[in-house]
């Protein structure tokens, strides 16, 4: 049995196991009741409250469900339970708690924790009490992980903690020590901003160093980010198409490399108060990205992150004037000027090429033509000339590059609007051919230059290949199939809209049933326009 404070508290170790000695001890000699064994009656309710003096006063230092402490929420007065899933007591949880006063009981006004409950948010209310004092609060329940990070006084004292509900987790608990802070371009301007976490553990001499853990069953890692999507009316875009990305194209490379990212739904507390939904991920580096470090410690490629939309790749004057704007360098370098002339060799190689041949020697291909198809599929209107990473790796005695979209929110429809609330779904009449078609620091246009006859046979034929099986309609649905039930019908998508009620939202009774029937309408008009613009490699 673990108990964890509502206000943790340092130093105080031998304390803290001492009380959960002395509860797990008294838990046991009383016998532990479940949630319907503390449900009681309307009439018992009204009497109990009736012969008692209501008071805002706090009566429990903590309460658990089934061995775990529940995640409170210090403004609203709002306990949070995470259902583990496949647990034999999730919906009917072993009830302990540990009182501040004397003689504190409690009492709950249902018997049983149903999944319809969940969907809806529907609150259970608690009963606190002594002789004479009785206090009421409230119980959300979630099937999402519960996650809370603290940030002290925004440069000491940071620390995260993770409940990891799922069936297969190793660690049902994660805490950690960290460094925080808001992440994003705009929308870290946002009331609800996405988050930048490094985890850290104490080392010899009382330095802090890096501490690398598995996640919710992601990689192995230091670094994390927390998502927020405040501006996306399903909170899905961005973490749909990074999915369907690391499951399609991430692999499909000449390094034989995952290069793509995954991300875990959670809902998430700031300082103990609630702060609602949020997607928990890794970030793009170099790691990920497959650029190994000399003895030195610094990075034998390059990696690029495309920040802003200027064109300067076409611009030969732009990009040689160091650091080239709209582009930051996001690996371990040694030379930042050598960084610089690599990329604007790279372009400078690319516009000069005489035939396609040079072109093939700079970049790889393969991954060119996902991008493109990937892009044009999930209609990445903010990836043609900006949040994408430019990699570059020896292959065969030469640096060749490719290419990692991130940041994928403004997508499926979704419309770019610096007005918060007008971010939305574009008609289903659109017209696809309104959208760029090659990536315009891509080299596809530059092989149609120079008269490459053999790449529309190669993108349709990896167009065909890709929407028989990743990008089946079949697939894409399941995927949001699954967002659905996590997001939707654990009550976390109410709950994120009452915590930011100016955030882009749509009827939650809706779900993903318009974004769902966007996904088929585009893939119906994709295949269309890629039969209609490659189809001439049939001929």
């Amino acid at each position: 049995m673990m108990f964890f404070w509502k206000r943790r508290m340092a130093g105080i170790g031998i304390l803290v196991l001492s009380f959960v000695l002395f509860f797990a001890l008294a838990a046991w000699a009383e016998g532990e009741k479940t949630l319907s064994q503390y449900r009681i009656s309307g009439t018992e309710w009204e009497k109990i409250t009736a012969g008692r003096t209501e008071t805002n006063e706090e009566l429990l230092e903590a309460l658990a469900f089934n061995g775990y402490d529940l995640f409170y929420d210090d403004e609203t007065d709002e306990w949070y339970y995470s259902l583990i899933e496949g647990h034999p007591h999730a919906q009917d949880p072993y009830v302990t708690f540990r009182p501040i006063k004397d003689n504190v009981q409690v009492a709950f006004e249902t018997s049983q924790i149903t999944r319809e409950m969940l969907e809806q948010d529907e609150n259970i209310k608690i009963l606190v009490y002594t002789g004479t004092q009785y206090h009421q609060t409230t119980l959300h329940c979630t099937s999402l992980p519960l996650m809370e990070v603290t940030l002290g006084d925004g440069t000491t004292d940071m620390s995260v903690i993770l409940f990891d509900n799922r069936k297969q987790a190793a660690n049902r608990l994660v805490e950690s020590d960290a460094l925080i802070h808001a992440r994003g371009g705009m929308t870290r301007n946002y009331p609800k901003a996405g988050l930048r976490i490094s985890l850290q553990q104490d080392s010899v001499g009382g330095s802090l160093r890096k501490n690398s853990r598995s996640l919710l069953g992601m990689r192995q890692d230091e670094d994390w980010i927390l998502y927020a999507a405040y501006n996306d009316q399903e909170r899905v875009r961005n973490v749909f198409c990074s999915a369907l990305w690391y499951d399609s194209c991430a692999g499909h490379n000449l390094f034989g490399i995952q290069n793509g990212m995954e991300y875990r739904f959670v809902e998430l507390f700031v300082n103990h108060r609630y702060w609602g939904l949020y997607a928990l991920g890794y970030p793009i580096d170099e790691k990920q990205l497959g650029v190994s470090k000399d003895r030195k410690g610094y990075s034998e490629g390059c990696v690029f992150k495309k920040n802003s939309h200027e064109k300067c790749e076409w611009d030969k004057k732009l990009r040689h004037q160091f650091p080239i704007v709209g582009y930051e360098i996001k690996s371990t370098v040694e030379d930042e000027t050598k960084a610089w002339e690599l990329l604007a060799g790279f372009y400078d190689k690319q516009e000069d090429a005489s035939c396609p041949e040079e072109i093939y020697r700079l970049v790889d291909v393969d991954n060119v033509i996902d991008v493109y198809l990937f892009l044009n599929l999930i209609q990445g209107k903010d990836n043609w000339s900006k949040n994408i990473f430019t990699t570059f790796r020896m292959y065969e005695g030469e640096y060749k590059a490719f290419y990692t979209p991130w940041d994928m929110d403004i997508s499926w429809g979704n419309i770019y609007d610096d007005r918060v609330e007008a971010n939305y779904i574009a008609p289903y009449g659109y017209d696809v051919k309104e959208h760029k078609n090659i990536l315009d620091h891509s080299a596809l246009g530059r092989l149609y230059e120079l008269g490459d006859e053999t790449l529309d046979q190669k993108i349709l034929a990896r167009y065909r290949k890709l929407r028989k099986d990743a990008w089946s309609e079949e697939k894409l649905l399941a995927m949001l199939e699954k967002y659905e039930k996590e997001i939707y019908d654990s009550g976390a998508y109410v709950r994120d809209c009452k915590r930011w009620p100016e955030s882009t939202k749509q009827n939650a009774a809706l779900k993903l049933s318009v974004l769902k029937q966007y996904v088929s309408k585009r893939l119906e008009i994709m295949d269309a326009y890629m039969e209609q613009t490659h189809g001439a490699a049939d001929d």
